[in-house]
């Protein structure tokens, strides 16, 4: 019997228990362990500068905050769960616990409807048993973190060997953007989800390639680069009919909320025309290209977009011969649908969600000894950065 006809509990075995090691299960609980630590180590230095750390300094309150989060002007951290709520947190928040919002204003009213449902759906489940989503969100996005630093592990392993998996383990828990798999955002869900679609169809395993493809989808738009890449991977290696339609599930995901917009709302593209006002700041791709060559428009931030973005682009283009080529067209594809989203404002944040920038990077560090200390000092001092900044309400980009 084959892998793709299986029962239940050989799928099991061998996609949903990350930790079990071909060779022995005391190989693979050293490597559970490997990757727990990494997890725990690189969230508690975020915990403690956002809850310990930020509260203590003296920063002037930011009062420019362009969204209705009736944060008052004068805010100063105090430790707690909101703190990991600030931003995006607090749409979802709104979204986990009232449900979505849209208005005919929708030009200039930001509204929640613009906002995929799937890290908001987990989270009100999360909620029934009485937390409130400060709480919850955080959890949800956490654990699924971890879920997916445990994937990226076995399937790294499975591709490439032991060393690769911990440095593109290590790169993914302390790249300073894992700041978002600990907050209440999506990061955490949609690496997971990604990551186990991807691993799904390298091992052929198409129903669930295109059930995680799906969630990926509902968790974030960019999702839709799982489409063309097994398309393009089917075609390539002559992979059989179900392949190509592993790739037309994953838009099943969306197609639902398109349908509930249109229950909800009477339009079925409610979401995005939502999102028109969240556009009006974007950066054009010139300006984010240009800001790096002249002087008086660098900035750490600037620079972090150049670097996330084109940077990784570049270093996955390097790689091309040792990458899988399942990996190297979803990295492109990814940054296609990128691209074609117009989303500059954020694009060192997205960018960071393309799992293949972590596995490039674990390759990178695996074979050049010598960039491994100051990548990871860079790592650390970036965290710091932009946990402060999350914490104190400014812009962490």
């Amino acid at each position: 019997m084959s892998k793709e006809s299986s029962a239940l509990p050989s799928f099991c075995e061998d996609d949903l228990n990350p930790f079990q090691s071909q060779s022995s299960q005391q190989n693979g609980w050293h490597q559970f362990i490997f990757v727990l630590a990494m997890w725990f180590l690189s969230r508690l230095l975020i915990v403690v500068i956002m809850q310990v750390v930020a509260p203590m300094l003296q920063i002037t309150p930011n009062d420019e905050i362009p969204v209705p989060f009736q944060r008052p002007s004068d805010f100063v951290p105090t430790p707690g769960w909101e703190l990991f709520t600030h931003w995006d947190g607090k749409w979802y928040g709104a979204i986990a616990t009232n449900g979505y919002e849209f208005g005919q204003d929708y030009s200039t009213q930001r509204y929640t409807i613009a906002f995929p449902p799937f890290y908001p759906l987990v989270t009100w489940v999360v909620m029934q048993v009485g937390l409130p989503f400060e709480i919850a969100g955080t959890l949800v996005n956490n654990l699924a973190f971890l879920g997916a630093l445990l994937v990226l592990y076995r399937w790294t392993e499975e591709q490439y060997g032991p060393s690769i998996a911990r440095w593109a383990t290590i790169v993914l828990a302390w790249c300073p953007y894992s700041l978002y798999g600990t907050t209440a955002y999506t990061e955490g869900l949609f690496l997971l989800t990604t990551t186990a679609a991807l691993r799904s169809f390298d091992k052929q395993h198409y129903k669930w390639a295109g059930f995680w493809g799906a969630l990926a989808t509902v968790t974030r738009i960019f999702g839709m680069a799982l489409i063309p890449t097994f398309w393009l991977v089917a075609w390539k290696e002559k992979r059989p009919p179900i392949a190509y339609l592993a790739g037309l599930a994953v838009s099943a995901g969306w197609l639902i909320f398109l349908v509930y917009g249109a229950f909800k709302f009477g339009d079925p593209w409610v979401t995005f025309r939502a999102q028109a006002s969240w556009f009006v700041d974007q950066e054009t791709w010139k300006n984010v290209i240009g800001q790096v060559f002249f002087k008086h428009l660098i900035s750490i931030e600037r620079i972090a977009k150049f670097v996330m973005f084109f940077g990784g682009a570049l270093a996955v283009w390097f790689l091309r011969k040792q990458l899988h080529f399942l990996a190297f067209i979803y990295a492109f594809c990814y940054l296609g649908v990128l691209i074609g989203s117009g989303s500059t404002f954020e694009i060192s944040r997205y960018s960071y969600g393309n799992i293949i920038w972590s596995i490039a990077g674990g390759i990178l560090l695996s074979k050049y000894k010598g960039l491994r200390y100051p990548i990871l000092s860079i790592f650390v001092t970036g965290i710091i950065y932009l946990t402060i900044r999350f914490t104190w309400w400014y812009f962490a980009l």
